[in-house]
């Protein structure tokens, strides 16, 4: 009976790393999705996407770095954006105009609108 509980404190043992290498494998597909998106000329076409949106207003979907909102979208304006990052900025429930950093890879929607009328093109 004791060798039982040996096994499970040893089976708990080494399944305790395993979160972690979740994450780190689950980092390396990301890596190589965006390997897999650049074009012949060395240009990440999702970046290349991105940089199109500045100076636009837009609808972001994220599930990541907006928890501070009820749902998982923000109208905003992109100032700026580069492989990496995207530069947003926004307005609070108060009205308080916030400019916010987000990670391209955090992105799962964009909806642009447009300027005139701000509905859906």
């Amino acid at each position: 009976m004791e060798y039982l509980g040996v096994f499970a404190f040893i089976m708990v043992i080494s399944y305790m790393g395993l979160p972690g290498k979740v994450n780190h494998l689950e980092t390396k597909v990301k890596r190589l999705n965006k390997v897999l998106l650049i074009n012949n000329k060395g240009e990440s076409i999702m970046s290349k996407l991105i940089n199109d949106l500045v100076g636009k207003k837009c609808v972001i979907k994220s599930d990541i770095g907006l928890e501070m909102f009820s749902n998982d979208k923000i109208e905003c304006k992109v100032l700026e954006a580069d492989e990496d990052w995207i530069k947003i900025e926004y307005n609070e429930k108060k009205g308080n105009l916030v400019t916010m950093l987000m990670r391209v890879d955090n992105i799962d929607n964009v909806e642009i609108l447009d300027e005139n009328n701000n509905e859906k093109q």
